[in-house]
């Protein structure tokens, strides 16, 4: 069960009206039914309790079958976003990312926790931003740290699995990327920390 801490039960500042109001009243049944099926049940009572931020939400997921989709295919996700201020989410699942590749087993696993990641960063940062709680300037900034977190991570897990193989010799392999001569250029959007929710990555790799 997770704590109740995020800014969205502070009165969402904008208000957001569901283009078809019963598959909202239906949103809305789902959420409480997947809180409940995670026995969340600090979450599905505030949310109850706050008409104006449950009406919010179901109007967000109503509007974006991507959020509906990050919010309600793993209900963790959403409870996870609830849980904290959403600046305080964010800098978790981003710090989260550049060191996940300490404990990955497996690309698969690495790439899996990684899309799981971005999901929930996703669903952070729409309803923060539909909510009109983080400006463009910090959704942009954040997806960028994001994207760079992710780079970071799959690249120290990419060269520990070099030197694991002896193709490369690390000096630190503790940190593979520090000292090994590879670098990593940001270009475009990227390079200038403003990725939108659909940007790619354009990257210049050199290598010493």
């Amino acid at each position: 069960m997770s704590s109740i801490g995020s800014d969205l039960f502070d009165k969402p500042k904008t208000c957001l009206r569901p283009l078809d109001e019963k598959r909202a009243a239906s949103f809305r049944l789902e959420l409480l039914e997947k809180l409940a099926e995670r026995g969340d049940d600090g979450n599905k009572e505030t949310l109850e309790a706050n008409a104006e931020t449950f009406d919010f939400l179901a109007a967000a997921l109503e509007l974006s079958p991507f959020l509906h989709q990050s919010a309600l295919v793993r209900p963790e996700t959403l409870a996870n976003v609830l849980s904290l201020p959403l600046e305080e989410r964010l800098h978790t699942d981003i710090a989260e990312a550049r060191s996940v590749w300490r404990a990955a087993e497996s690309e698969k696993i690495l790439m899996e926790t990684l899309r799981e990641l971005r999901r929930q960063v996703a669903l952070t940062l729409g309803l923060g931003d539909l909510a009109g709680i983080l400006s463009a300037e910090q959704v942009t900034r954040s997806l960028t740290e994001f994207a760079d977190a992710c780079l970071s991570s799959v690249i120290d897990f990419g060269l520990k699995q070099l030197a694991a193989s002896g193709k490369v010799k690390l000096a630190d392999t503790e940190n593979p990327s520090s000292g090994s001569g590879l670098i990593v250029l940001g270009m475009g959007k990227f390079g200038a920390a403003e990725l939108n929710y659909s940007s790619d990555i354009d990257i210049i790799l050199l290598f010493d």
